[in-house]
């Protein structure tokens, strides 16, 4: 055998032994891994999710905007005609 065989083989026994001692502590490690990559998965779809009802809600938003625009110069109209009537009506009583 190579000395440099006896080394590899040293070593991969030492790794081995290391992962053996550590086994306990590596499959809680694992396992907090996994739960943490499932709360993260969860995560990422509720968020998908609540992406998808803001872009819903956000078009509702938008006809509403739209339709209250409308409503407000249609007022505003509205109170002009009646401002220059209320106008028209006091110009006649000072006359």
């Amino acid at each position: 055998m190579k000395l440099s065989n006896i080394f590899l083989f040293i070593g991969a026994a030492a790794a081995s032994y290391k992962l053996v001692e550590n086994r306990q502590k590596i499959q809680e490690e694992i396992i907090e891994t996994t739960d943490s990559l499932d709360k993260v998965k969860d995560s990422l779809a509720n968020i998908q999710r609540n992406i998808a009802i803001i872009q819903e809600q956000k078009e509702q938003v938008k006809d509403i905007a739209q339709e209250l625009t409308y409503k407000y110069k249609v007022l505003e109209n509205q109170a002009q005609v009646q401002i220059q009537q209320v106008k028209d009506i006091w110009e006649k009583y000072e006359s």
